[in-house]
């Protein structure tokens, strides 16, 4: 995971839009309780200047933000199984590399590992049989106690349609 550093790219990207946004709209900015006429007058000469240097902070902040998320790793959610904000679940891009298109399908981790994402142990397969694989399963553990080899999982899948890439 990373450190709090992003929140704080985050943090100042909102404050400078906010800043930028009633520059841009004419409002100035904001302000607590009167301000006197030379302070607004004061506040019209500096205006640019103010403008100029809130859309570079915005411009800097937006930066760090597209940096953090193009150079970031895969990151491991509760489940185990590892994302990315650009590209979305490895296992599926795994998957989809190894077999083709897996629209509307689900990609299932033959040994369990929802991290172990080796095109030969992602199964494609559609939703319907992956329920009936996963009662199979199940009932398998059940009477062997135990889960199946890898082998006779794969044997299975493939009699459901699966697809091992």
């Amino acid at each position: 995971m990373r450190k709090n550093r992003d929140g704080r790219a985050i943090f100042v990207f909102f404050i400078a839009s906010f800043f930028g946004y009633n520059l841009l709209a004419g409002k100035g900015l904001p302000q607590l309780g009167q301000v006197s006429v030379t302070a607004n007058h004061i506040f019209e000469q500096l205006r640019p200047l103010l403008l100029f240097v809130a859309l570079c902070i915005s411009f800097v902040a937006v930066a760090l933000i597209i940096k953090y998320i193009i150079n970031s790793d895969y990151i491991s959610n509760k489940s185990g199984y590892l994302f990315h904000p650009l590209s979305g679940y490895q296992h599926r891009r795994r998957a989809q590399k190894g077999v083709g298109s897996i629209k509307g399908k689900e990609v299932h981790h033959i040994n369990g590992n929802p991290s172990d994402n080796v095109s030969s142990n992602l199964c494609v397969i559609k939703k319907d049989k992956h329920a009936k694989y996963h009662t199979w399963l199940r009932r398998e553990k059940a009477r062997l106690g135990h889960y199946p080899s890898d082998e006779r999982q794969r044997k299975k899948l493939r009699s459901l349609g699966g697809r091992i890439g």
